[in-house]
């Protein structure tokens, strides 16, 4: 890392650094994610498209060392561009680099900071769960019901629009049985059946929203059974 920051300045790292923290809340919501770095002169969004370029086309070690450098640099600089080059290569990324890939996304999504949270959100919905590659095994490597669970479950439930069908319906299973889980499974539905790129089993999602307990009207619920009865 020391390296990076010395090609590029401390100074222009730093104020990356307060750049991306002070964007990545919201990222793919209402402040969509910079992908493509400006023509502005030292304008610190420009930063981690220079830097992931460094780590993945300027170097010459192995694709996991590179994979440690790129996710230390989004603990420090946390944007979707730099974990969207790591998708490029995620395919080439041997099983133990998947799974430190998978351990670093599961550990921010726990947290309770929606800065660090919010762009592995958008990578996830972006880069891997539409795709038929990588969408199995993200969603089980990420669903597990380990703890620390609770903010992690949420946020993939409130993101699981494009996962195959079979592989929510596995997470609801285990959750049923908690009604407090039943507000965020009302909302993996709708989203499922909405959303872009949206997987859903409308026979076998309306067998589960008939089995949600809801104890306060939920503004959605409605929305979800007009969406269930669509064709």
């Amino acid at each position: 890392m020391k390296k990076l920051i010395d090609i590029i300045g401390a100074n222009r790292f730093e104020a990356a650094c307060e750049w991306a923290w002070a964007t990545a809340r919201g990222c793919g919501e209402d402040n969509p994610p910079e992908t493509h770095a400006t023509e502005i002169p030292g304008d610190p969004a420009r930063v981690p498209h220079e830097l992931a370029e460094r780590i993945w086309f300027g170097s010459e070690t192995n694709l996991g060392e590179r994979l440690h450098v790129a996710l230390d640099l989004y603990a420090r600089m946390p944007c979707y561009v730099t974990l969207m080059y790591i998708r490029h290569f995620a395919a080439q990324l041997d099983g133990g680099d998947r799974g430190m890939l998978w351990d670093s996304y599961r550990r921010w999504l726990e947290v309770g900071d929606d800065r660090l949270a919010d762009p592995v959100a958008h990578s996830l919905t972006t880069d891997y769960f539409p795709s038929l590659e990588f969408a199995p095994e993200a969603w089980r490597a990420l669903c597990t019901l380990e703890q620390p669970r609770v903010r992690r479950l949420k946020r993939l439930l409130q993101i699981s629009g494009p996962v195959p069908y079979h592989l929510k319906a596995s997470l609801y299973d285990r959750l049923m049985a908690d009604a407090r889980w039943h507000p965020f499974i009302l909302t993996s539905l709708l989203h499922s059946r909405s959303a872009p790129h949206g997987h859903i089993d409308l026979v076998a999602a309306r067998e589960v929203l008939s089995s949600l307990r809801l104890s306060v009207a939920a503004p959605e619920l409605e929305l979800t059974r007009e969406r269930m009865l669509e064709r």
